[in-house]
């Protein structure tokens, strides 16, 4: 849930217990259920960050954004991180980072999203 007037940038972290693997797969799928027919075409934002070896200087790693594509009912969303040729296939990820609606002109109004079921997959 995002609070009314959030700030674009704003959004949820989670620090990971067991690193994602690149060398396992480069595709992470999620659930999702948007309650909210306003919110289809509104991002979402996968941001993997923190990745084995960087210090404090160099804490980001890989960013894609995916947009909703329905209300009412789960949707699987896959961000494809392959894409994202700086990556090498051994990247190792400790920190995952979501964010809703990433848009700089844009403030929150206290939207509802639901994520469920992430995965790593090739």
């Amino acid at each position: 849930m995002f609070v009314n007037g959030h700030a674009w940038w704003s959004g949820t972290y989670s620090p990971l217990a067991e690193p994602i693997d690149f060398s396992i797969g480069k595709k992470i799928t999620m659930m999702v259920y948007n309650p909210d027919a306003s919110n289809i075409g509104k991002e979402i934002s996968m941001e993997l960050e923190w990745p084995v070896g960087a210090g404090e200087a160099q804490p980001y790693g890989a960013v894609v954004k995916m947009p909703l594509t329905t209300s009412g009912e789960w949707e699987m969303i896959t961000f494809d991180f392959s894409t994202i040729g700086t990556i090498p296939n051994n990247a190792q990820f400790t920190q995952l980072v979501f964010r809703f609606n990433p848009d700089p002109s844009q403030e929150g109004t206290g939207e509802t999203i639901y994520f469920d079921n992430i995965t790593l997959t090739n």
